[in-house]
């Protein structure tokens, strides 16, 4: 079984999932600690072999990290050149036997990349000699000189390959990168908002707002529908939500009042905030957000960790489950203090709580969720302590919500 697969986004201008970064840990063998070979091959066996490239990837391509016993080992050419690129360790030995074994390599079509260097003259110089194979270079931004970052980079892309930003964790952060010529960032940057003095909502968006609040307020069913049918963008992006894969009804939906009948108003309401995470609604770009996916994975975290605590969980406990996964990116979206876009939003304090001061069982839900993304196994182990749950549990539901996550991206593409 496995133990604490987990994966990172790598974004591509602040737009659109690019690749992930596979991790993988347990109490035994993992990064830092024990063989780093074997964490490998288990890896990959887990993706190969128990769920499937296409369950745990979609259709994007995968990081892993290779010490210089694994690079050396001839299982290194049953990893599917095609799925994964090969990240060498910063620490990874520089000598005539790695020099031939990327020139193999790189023969074969394999993708590589240097894995979170920390960028200086120093490490300059000791990956010069195999600077050429690579297609990759994935700068630490913790562990660079940030004087040097800009000289760095210019004598980087001399190389032609593709720089990745790690541990980027602000858009300050990231819009100086981007200003230097990065363009692929790896962290939770896009999830921290810029700070601003004052609210301001995108129009589509503040539309979005007005309907949910109707919705969760006593308005009529056609005092709805006419709100909906006055603003036909959202209407033709809802229809397309509804008629996808995600949803299984019997036949095509038609209309508004339709959704309003078959659906209630509660799961339209939750699927409204989701659509406000697509930037498809304000046309801003043909790529998935990278927020969306990351609010759709923390609403399936939500409510499947909450029904295994609590299997007797009503509705009304699950729906502000999800309420606080789907609410919890809001910051992120607008720029604005999450407190204000709770206010504005009438919502109660059973769901502000949990999010604003991390009380009750959903705010240490949500805690650990923000423990998973991070990839923080001892602080998951101290929540599975506290609520008596096993280690088999959790790692099925982090797999199923990352299958889940895959299902709902493929569905808004189409596929």
């Amino acid at each position: 079984m496995l133990q604490y697969l987990g994966r990172q986004p790598i974004i591509e201008h602040e737009s659109g999932i690019f690749a992930y970064e596979l991790f993988y840990r347990d109490g035994k063998v993992g990064e830092g600690n024990g063989d780093s070979r074997q964490a490998t091959a288990k890896v990959i066996n887990s993706v190969l072999n128990q769920l499937g490239t296409k369950d745990l990837l979609g259709d994007h391509i995968a990081f892993i990290k290779l010490d210089y016993s694994f690079l050396m080992h001839d299982l290194i050419f049953s990893i599917p050149k095609e799925l994964f690129v090969l990240a060498l360790l910063d620490d990874i030995t520089v000598d005539e036997r790695l020099i031939e074994r990327l020139t193999a390599l790189r023969s074969r079509g394999y993708r590589l990349a240097l894995n979170d260097m920390a960028l200086s003259p120093q490490m300059l110089k000791k990956f010069e000699p195999i600077m050429t194979y690579m297609a990759f270079c994935k700068i630490d931004i913790r562990r660079s000189d940030i004087e040097y970052l800009q000289d760095g980079v210019d004598h980087l892309r001399q190389y032609r390959f593709r720089i990745i930003a790690t541990k980027v964790e602000t858009r300050t952060e990231s819009d100086y990168l981007r200003e230097i010529g990065i363009d692929l960032f790896q962290g939770y940057y896009f999830a921290r908002p810029k700070v601003i003095e004052n609210k301001n909502y995108d129009p589509n968006q503040l539309s979005v707002i007005h309907l949910c609040n109707m919705m969760m307020s006593d308005v009529n069913i056609d005092e709805i529908t006419e709100a909906f049918e006055r603003d036909h963008a959202i209407t033709l992006q809802l229809l397309q939500f509804i008629n996808s894969a995600a949803f299984h009804f019997r036949k095509e939906i038609s209309s508004i009042h339709q959704i309003l009948v078959l659906m209630g108003r509660m799961p339209l309401t939750q699927w409204l905030l989701m659509m406000i995470y697509s930037k498809s609604v304000s046309n801003d770009t043909n790529d998935t957000s990278p927020l969306l996916l990351m609010a759709k994975n923390r609403t399936e975290l939500m409510t499947s960790i909450l029904k295994l605590i609590k299997p007797d969980a009503n509705s009304e406990l699950v729906g502000e489950a999800y309420f606080v996964g789907v609410l919890s990116l809001m910051d992120a979206l607008f720029s604005v203090d999450l407190e204000t876009i709770l206010n504005d939003l009438n919502i109660s304090d059973d769901i502000k709580e949990p999010l604003l001061h991390g009380t009750g069982l959903l705010g240490d839900i949500y805690g650990v969720i923000a423990f998973i993304e991070h990839f923080d196994t001892d602080a998951i182990e101290s929540f599975m302590r506290k609520y008596d749950l096993d280690i088999e549990s959790i790692e099925g539901l982090i797999i199923e919500a990352i299958e889940n996550v895959n299902t709902f991206e493929a569905s808004l593409k189409g596929v």
